[in-house]
């Protein structure tokens, strides 16, 4: 073995036992955690390694940035055969690697991922000095130039050491098409010194980068492919489905999360897949709007706390320093909208809306601690079952004078319409209601409503934290549909169909839940409404959160604007996956903001830049957010909110026999 080889061998193995010493304490915080429960089919964790991970779909989401990360991403991975025949050349200086090596295929390959990279890099660097975006901030600059001098190093090198290839003429190294020009421009006597070099600086700096990738930012590099492929299987748990709490357990002491040790290991293996890019800051509506929350910081709040004295936490009887009180502040979680934006453009498919809501059930249930404009609601729900301090018995005094199906009269009906506390007690939302009433009549639908008998569903008390109250109303209410479990179930709003749908499976009750935009659409394509009148009309529309992003829904409403004769459907800056929140999410509803500027005027001031007549949505919260936010910026002469149902009302033809029906239910 010749003294080069021994030297390799022996700084490698130095090198790969630092690594391994830092892996495995890393391994050792996680164990500290708790255990993680439902992961994906292997089948969806392979899918998720080949289109997340290899083709980078979630990355290139983001233009710029994910092109320059796509360009080294893929330049390391072709760039591993070099690696190789580093080793392999301390052995022999003209080693290739079996079967793929020695031929002018790979060597082009090699020098063309090799100048991809260093174009990254330069995209990277002139993204970071230059432009600076404000999502940056926070994030580790000079660990960041750090990799980004690494990698040029690396790259650089690479190239002096094929061109040495080249000039001792190799026949594949023709393949090497920018390094047989150095080899030409070179004379031997300089070439051959500077390739020995850059050999070395190159092992070296391979070593150096292995071992500081898990101690900074770039930790990610180790977690993510992990992090991914055991990702919330995105077929059977929707984005808006909460993990169900054993609140009967008599030996836990805690409910909720309020140190590293108290979530699921999984979670915390999300704060070392963190990229840092601030994706998830850009497009939070808190943050954007000038609030303390930022879900980056949630992560590597996190994980620093932890990494930075971890060799201290993994003895026996350490405490893990608390998320609220010596990381963050309680307002940091309560300010949260449970939007999933930060969850839908994090490229590590982190989950920050599960870490949010399990430290605002340890404020609720372990601490005691609510908002106190929360609490009024709390109550409200735990004793009138609606959060509007109503009395349950004037729930459906909507109905009065109106022939509305009940399911104590009509117990044949094919559909139970499932109305919500908006639909029932708020006035501008009751408008709604009537109006899909009227159009569910004349198309025919077989419905009937539940009367006394429906309550919330709970989703307010849930996303304040409160899991006791929604698990007391899931069960009533799962009681009381199971009695009726043949029916449909429609409703008018995206967070009752979510948690209905999405959260009462975990209550004994599983059902078909339809939304009413896909209701109407439906009713449309098989001819039961006809839309022949025309509304003239600029119409711009918003995605809700829990429809869109949290459920995919983004084609039905859509499909039923369309069909409006007359109108002029527009989109927002931000539509579809990227729609920005109306504010009330996340029992924000309320909740004071009294920091920064208002979540709902910021979108609505974005409506009001399409030049709309009105701006149309699909939810109850939205509706009444806009309403507020339009009055708020002086916008109530420019343009006006209206649910998807009150467009289509607005177009629809009635015979002659349907105008008698609606007469009837006034």
């Amino acid at each position: 073995m010749t003294i080069k080889a021994t030297i390799v061998i022996l700084l490698t193995l130095v090198a790969m036992g630092f690594l391994a010493r830092t892996v495995y304490i890393l391994y050792s915080l996680l164990k500290k955690a708790q255990p993680t429960e439902n992961f994906p089919p292997i089948s969806q964790s392979i899918k998720d390694f080949f289109v997340m991970v290899l083709a980078q779909t979630k990355v290139l989401r983001w233009h710029y940035s994910g092109v320059l990360h796509v360009l080294i991403f893929w330049g390391f991975l072709v760039l591993g055969t070099t690696v190789i025949e580093m080793y392999g050349e301390a052995f022999d200086p003209e080693f290739v690697i079996p079967i793929i090596g020695g031929n002018e295929v790979m060597a082009f390959s090699q020098n063309l991922f090799t100048i991809l990279v260093l174009v990254g890099v330069f995209m990277a660097f002139v993204l970071r000095t230059f432009v600076k975006p404000k999502r940056y901030e926070g994030s580790d600059h000079v660990d960041a130039m750090v990799i980004l001098g690494c990698i040029t190093v690396i790259a650089v090198t690479l190239l002096f050491m094929h061109a040495q290839r080249a000039q001792h003429g190799m026949e594949y190294a023709q393949g090497f098409f920018v390094s047989k020009h150095l080899a030409a421009a070179i004379p031997a006597g300089i070439l051959n010194p500077i390739a020995d070099v850059s050999y070395w600086l190159h092992f070296g700096v391979i070593l150096f980068f292995m071992n500081w990738i898990p101690r900074g930012k770039h930790l990610h590099l180790l977690a993510i492919i992990p992090n991914i492929m055991l990702r919330k299987n995105p077929k059977k748990v929707a984005r808006g489905k909460l993990r169900k709490l054993d609140l009967d357990d008599e030996d836990a002491e805690v409910f909720g999360a309020n140190n590293w040790t108290e979530f699921p290991w999984k979670d915390m293996l999300d704060t070392f897949a963190c990229m840092e890019c601030g994706r998830c800051v850009a497009v939070c509506p808190a943050n954007s709007t000038g609030k303390e929350l930022n879900p980056k910081k949630l992560h590597t709040g996190i994980r620093y706390s932890v990494q930075e004295n971890a060799q201290e936490l993994l003895k026996e009887g350490a405490e893990f320093p608390s998320i609220v009180g010596d990381i963050f502040s309680e307002d940091f979680f309560w300010q949260c909208t449970t939007c999933g934006a930060c969850v839908e453009e994090c490229p590590a498919t982190n989950e920050h809306i599960d870490k949010i809501m399990d430290v605002r059930r340890y404020m609720v249930l372990t601490e005691g601690t609510m908002k106190p404009e929360t609490a009024q609601a709390m109550k409200s729900l735990e004793t009138q079952y609606n959060p509007f301090t109503m009395s349950h018995q004037s729930r459906f005094d909507w109905t009065e004078d109106k022939k509305i199906p009940t399911m104590k009269n009509n117990p044949d009906a094919e559909y139970l319409y499932w109305v919500g506390c908006f639909g029932c007690f708020d006035d501008r939302n009751k408008k709604v209601t009537q109006d899909l009433c009227n159009v569910m009549d004349n198309a025919g639908v077989s419905y009937a409503i539940l009367q006394g008998e429906e309550k919330c569903t709970g989703d307010p008390a849930r996303r304040a934290g409160n899991e006791y109250l929604f698990e007391m109303l899931a069960e009533e209410n799962v009681e009381t549909l199971n009695k009726y479990k043949d029916k449909k179930i429609i409703t008018q709003c995206p967070h009752c169909f979510n948690t209905i749908k999405n959260e009462y499976p975990d209550y004994g009750g599983t059902y078909e839940v339809i939304h009413h935009s896909q209701v109407l659409d439906q009713l449309i394509k098989d001819g039961k409404i006809k839309l022949e009148k025309e509304v003239n009309k600029r119409m711009v529309y918003h995605d809700s959160c829990y429809l869109g992003r949290h459920n995919g829904e983004y084609k039905a409403p859509r499909n039923a604007l369309s069909k409006v004769k007359g109108a002029k459907i527009l989109e927002m800056e931000r539509n579809h996956s990227k729609s920005f929140c109306c504010g009330a999410g996340g029992s924000r509803m309320f909740m004071e903001e009294t920091e920064g500027k208002r979540v709902n005027v910021e979108r609505v001031e974005e409506a009001s830049r399409t030049n709309p007549d009105v701006m149309v949505s699909n939810c109850p919260f939205c509706l009444s957010m806009f309403e507020d936010g339009i009055k708020s910026a002086g916008l109530q002469d420019n343009f006006q909110p209206v649910d998807l149902v009150e467009v289509i009302a607005e177009a629809m033809e009635y015979t002659e026999e349907q105008q008698e029906k609606a007469k009837q239910k006034k």
